[in-house]
């Protein structure tokens, strides 16, 4: 009975594995190589295999955007998990290979895949590449296609967040994902390969504009941080005036303004020319704030503390790896005004989150950053650089503070 739940724990040399076979029009023929090789795989344990029948009437529109893959290798129970398209073909060594690769450097496996780029000449434009297990060739992707392996166990963090759009295929969101919650980068063959803007700064190599991040409970702290910048003289030494380009970021809660938060921010953001785009070319994201969307944006329901507290926690900690910014302003929690609803479960809800930012924070200063791979050898030479250098700023709002001129940086390690 037991063998019917699911378990992340796994001996370190564990070799099972769930093959899912995306079936979408290829040849019955190929579909038939794919599971004898399946069955045929040498030096680990037999794989369990499934077989996916993708067969939409709308082909035409969805040709390049896969839906449901990954949702399916979610409910899988062993360790790794390899996913194939019906127009990749694998060997009777390929999990052991992976399997070789992981071991090597965690991350997601697969043989092609895509790196952002200046131009864009279409979805699919790309060499077909191998492996030689004898040395190191791989390269750092965005996001691959037709073949992904990786640790069953990290899909828990591919519901984490909803998409953004239809657009952003389901290839792109998991490396996205991966990146951004557990600093697991994406490997394929060694290739450069065209393609524009695939997810926004969670990408292999492409900087953001982003310098600075403000944290907002409500409107006002937003309007009140956007005064206090209007309000600068080429001479001003306070932090906000050396900000650069500002984003917010904010919890996106039901008992928010997410309106008026969302309005607020991207005026901070116009102002000091924040934004920059995601997801493809086709459809030009911008990206101008950071929702949380705490409790999954559910706004019908008092998500419970232990859910809503560690929601953020973990998203928060997750912008802050991918941004990296530089400096980061919180409001003063001492002198901001916050009136419970009454039928809330909660109490001191100000004083909590701001806690959990805090510590949000003293998690990221402490946690060794996942740079572009350019930056990489530097950071390697510099062991100062292993770590962020993200300085915190506390500020009161323009009512408790008529001269805007009071910051206080805190020292959270």
């Amino acid at each position: 009975m037991m063998d019917e739940f699911y378990t992340s724990r796994f001996r370190e040399d564990a070799t099972s594995t769930t093959i899912i076979f995306n079936l979408f029009k290829g040849p019955t023929r190929a579909l038939e190589i794919q599971l004898e090789m399946a069955s045929r795989q040498r030096h680990v344990d037999l794989p369990e295999v499934w077989v996916m029948c993708f067969n939409s009437p709308m082909e035409k529109e969805y040709a390049a955007v896969f839906h449901g893959r990954f949702l399916l290798a979610y409910m899988a129970t062993t360790k790794y998990v390899l996913l194939v398209d019906d127009d990749k073909t694998i060997d009777d060594t390929t999990v052991h290979d992976y399997i070789t690769y992981m071991r090597k450097q965690p991350g997601v496996w697969g043989n092609n895949g895509h790196l952002r780029a200046s131009n864009f000449e279409g979805y699919k434009s790309w060499p077909v590449v191998g492996y030689d297990l004898k040395k190191v060739d791989y390269a750092e992707q965005d996001y691959l296609s037709g073949m992904w392996f990786l640790e069953q166990r990290w899909l828990e963090y591919f519901v984490k967040e909803r998409p953004p759009s239809w657009a952003t295929a389901e290839d792109m969101h998991l490396s996205h994902v991966m990146r951004k919650y557990l600093n697991l980068n994406t490997y394929g063959g060694k290739c450069i390969f065209d393609h524009m803007l695939g997810r926004g700064n969670k990408v292999a190599n492409v900087p953001q504009p982003i310098q600075s991040l403000v944290y907002a409970e409500t409107v006002e702290d937003i309007e009140d941080f956007i005064e206090k910048l209007q309000a600068c003289e080429p001479t001003s030494v306070v932090p906000w005036c050396r900000a650069g380009p500002t984003a917010v970021v904010f919890r996106g809660a039901a008992e928010q303004d997410v309106v008026g938060l969302i309005a607020a921010a991207d005026k901070l953001c116009s102002l000091t020319s924040c934004e920059y785009l995601s997801v493809k070319p086709k459809i030009k994201h911008p990206i101008r704030h950071f929702n949380m969307r705490e409790g999954y944006g559910q706004h019908g329901m008092d998500i419970p503390w232990q859910t809503a507290a560690s929601d953020v926690l973990l998203s928060l900690t997750g912008v802050l790896n991918n941004v990296m910014p530089q400096l980061f302003f919180i409001p003063d929690v001492e002198h901001l005004r916050w009136v419970e609803m009454p039928s809330s479960s909660k109490k001191n809800r100000l004083r909590i989150y701001h806690d959990t930012v805090k510590l949000a924070l003293q998690i990221h200063l402490s946690s060794r950053i996942n740079p572009k791979w350019d930056q990489r050898a530097q950071a390697a030479l510099d062991s100062g650089d292993a770590f962020p250098a993200l300085t915190v700023y506390q500020w009161r709002s323009s009512i408790d503070d008529p001269s805007g001129q009071h910051a206080e940086q805190l020292d959270l390690l």
